[in-house]
């Protein structure tokens, strides 16, 4: 059998087409696999040179590699009998790189118990699914997406062997056209059904449910001048008293002052103006870092922050935008969108 030879491979593995080294194929393009299966393509998977990308804050460092190819020039697809809410489809032609200890097995997506840290304003996930492998991070050199049925809410991932969920921003573009993310990362995009995430890494992926409002909130301090709307038990909430006078400021006519210490936290013109020109995308990310570093700065938003660091190339994340919003809705309390601002303040994001 000479190498360029075709032959196939089953045992407790999906059936694929070996090609010359670094390549393969799986049959009729799609693995429908049983929950104990793996998809094998350790057959062809080749070593190259080394190679570094950053996933989710971690350095991995790739040697191995190996590319599928399709049969008709069209996606792959991999599935669980045991799991069809998930499907993963990739590319043509597309090369998945590994480090070293990797034994050159795919899982299809799982649903597994899990835990871990997640951001504020989050709920700790109990379940997620996994895809790929359990042990290291695949990588892919284009954009893999994978449908998740009956999702709809904020999208997370975690790398292997980390306790740390990261969120998962929204793709630019449409549900049925979504923009591939920045190379290396990942995003994600509803219809109101079902979830898309567009991904370059195999990890562990997650839906995160907000924190419900409630009203047993942090108490906020309040001046002893007295307002009309606010309460020394209000949990950080706006206080509706005191109308704000116009200033320039950092963000120009947008952003009013006002007599801050009529308020308890935050002015109320704050949610009903200022997030909500930068939600509807009426003022710019940097005009909002600007007038929150401003508000913060002269103590019109009374939140003790602390020393904030120095790292000038921080940016807000895409999703933020998104905890902004559905604290306009009030899904989420002041005190976490406190936690929040405590947080990129702290940082250095403003």
């Amino acid at each position: 059998m000479t190498p360029f030879s075709f032959f196939l491979i089953t045992l407790l593995t999906a059936t694929v087409t070996v090609l010359p080294p670094g390549d393969t194929a799986i049959e009729n393009n799609t693995a429908d696999l049983e929950s104990d299966e793996t998809l094998d393509v350790s057959p062809n998977v080749k070593t190259f040179g080394t190679e570094t990308k950053t996933i989710g804050g971690i350095q991995v460092e790739l040697t191995k590699e190996v590319k599928f190819n399709s049969s008709d020039g069209g996606h792959l697809t991999i599935k669980n009998k045991s799991l069809t809410s998930a499907t993963v489809t990739i590319p043509d032609q597309t090369k998945v790189k590994a480090p070293n200890s990797w034994n050159g097995k795919i899982i299809p997506p799982k649903q597994t118990s899990t835990s871990g840290t997640t951001p504020a304003g989050f709920q700790t996930p109990v379940t997620s699914i996994s895809v790929g492998s359990v042990d290291v991070i695949l990588v892919f050199d284009k954009a893999i997406t994978i449908l998740l049925e009956g999702v709809t809410g904020q999208t997370a991932f975690k790398t292997p062997g980390s306790d740390i969920w990261n969120l998962i921003s929204t793709c630019v573009g449409t549900y049925e056209n979504p923009v591939d993310p920045p190379i290396n990362g990942e995003c994600s995009i509803s219809n109101g059904i079902n979830t898309k995430i567009v991904t370059f890494h195999f990890t562990e992926f997650t839906e995160l449910s907000t924190i419900p409002a409630s009203s047993s909130t942090p108490t906020a301090s309040t001046s002893s001048s007295g307002s009309s709307g606010g309460s020394s038990g209000g949990g950080g909430k706006r206080s509706s008293s005191g109308a704000p006078s116009s200033s320039q400021g950092y963000a120009g006519s947008l952003l009013p002052e006002t007599t801050h210490s009529e308020f308890s936290v935050f002015p109320n013109w704050f949610q009903t103006s200022l997030v909500t020109y930068w939600i509807e995308n009426l003022i710019t990310d940097n005009e909002f870092k600007n007038a929150m570093n401003y508000m913060l700065n002269k103590n019109i938003i009374k939140i003790d922050v602390g020393e904030k660091k120095d790292i000038p190339t921080l940016d807000l994340a895409p999703s933020i935008k998104q905890l902004f919003k559905l604290w306009s809705l009030d899904k989420l309390t002041d005190s976490t969108i406190i936690e929040i601002i405590v947080y990129y303040r702290t940082v250095g994001a403003w």
